[in-house]
This record gives structure tokens, sequence and C-alpha cells, in this order.
């Protein structure tokens, strides 16, 4: 009895192990439900207003250049970036980025609409965003480099448009940093606020990212 009993308890250790191991890389909390277009690929241009483009910190190659980064990640995933002068999105599949004074303490948002022009949740289907951006000079006052806060803020919102949310403090084993995964969708500027904070996208966020679309 006794070694079956061991066997039985190291079967269920096993298994236990497993079930963590098995779950760890998972983050079902951070990322939205909802799909683009009726789709479970996504497939979208985004747009780059002049309104975005309103300094020299806020540019079209050391800004938006880099919304492509989130290529490559996941096969169902295809963002194509351009400047471009007309207003509103008309069409689904869409993207528009635009400059916007929001105030202190907010660098970016990301709003989501259906094909007649409604604004809906984060988590619901969605057929075209409007990302904005603190067009305000002293926005990004305090980082380490402003170009790269505004860039990390950039892929960050992004990011939202592709249905990821902000981590929360669980164990994720390899890629931990103060109670926190290391990713650019954490909030705040990168340094200042915390060095769990990435001004580019991490293994986490690509984690994230084939979670929610497939490889």
């Amino acid at each position: 009895m006794k070694i079956k009993k061991a066997i039985a308890s190291v079967i269920a250790a096993v298994f236990c192990l497993t079930m963590i191991t098995g779950t760890a890389s998972a983050h079902p909390t951070e990322i939205n439900a909802g799909k683009f277009t009726n789709s479970s690929k996504l497939d979208i241009l985004i747009r780059i207003h002049p309104t975005a483009i309103t300094s020299s910190l806020l540019t079209y190659n050391d800004v938006y250049k880099y919304g492509t980064d989130w290529n490559g990640i996941s096969s169902n995933v295809k963002i194509n970036i351009r400047e471009d002068t007309t207003g509103m999105p008309t069409i689904a599949s869409e993207g528009l980025v635009c400059g916007e004074d929001l105030g202190e303490g907010y660098f970016g948002k990301t709003s989501y609409y259906r094909a007649n022009g409604t604004q809906v949740y984060g988590f619901m289907d969605y057929d075209y965003v409007i990302i904005s951006i603190n067009s305000d000079p002293n926005a990004f006052d305090g980082a380490r480099d402003k170009k790269e806060a505004a860039r990390k803020t950039y892929l960050h919102e992004i990011g939202h448009a592709l249905k990821l949310t902000h981590p929360i403090t669980l164990n994720y084993d390899d890629h931990i940093y103060n109670g926190l995964p290391y990713a650019v969708m954490n909030q705040k500027k990168p340094i200042v606020d915390g060095e769990w904070i990435s001004p580019t996208i991490t293994p986490h966020d690509k984690q994230c990212l084939i979670e929610k679309w497939g490889a």
C-alpha cells in the first residue's frame, strides 16, 4: 500500500507540475475578446494623420514606422503603416493615428468602432480603431529619451488595437520583474516609472499576441 501511495503521490506531483508548466505562458486576462471585422485574422492599414506629426518628437521615421514591429509574430496579424492626409476611417480594416492634446498624465489612447461609426468597448468586435497620441510637447517629460517614450506609447496603443491589455501581477516565471512581466503593454514611460516597462515588444507581448490570434 505504501508503494502504491508513493507512486500515486509522484503521479499527482507530475500532473500538478505539468499543469503549472502548461499554464505558465498563458495570459487569458491580458487579451480582449472580440474579432476584427468578424474575422479570426487581422489585416489592417494604420494611417498616420498629419496631426500626429507635430514636432521633431513625433515623426514618422522615429516613431510611427515602428508599428510594423508587430508583424512576423503571428501569421494571422498583418499591419501596414503609411502617412496619409485623409481624415476619419470610412471603411473597415483601417486605423487612424492622430495627435491630440490629452492633458497631463496621458500618453495615448485607443478607441474601437464598428463600420457604421458606433464606438464600442475593447472586448467587442470592431472594424477600425482611432489611436490618439498626446501632442503636448511636454507629455513625455521625465523620460530617459522622449522619442523612445513616444515610440513605446505608439507600440503600446497598436497593441491595444490588436486586443492586448495591460499585464497584471502574476508569476510568469522567466520574464518577471518587480511583480510584473517585462512588456511594452505595461503602462507609463520606460525606465523612469519602472524597469518592467519595455520600450519595445518583448517575448511576453509576443506570447499574448499569439494567444489571441494564433501562431
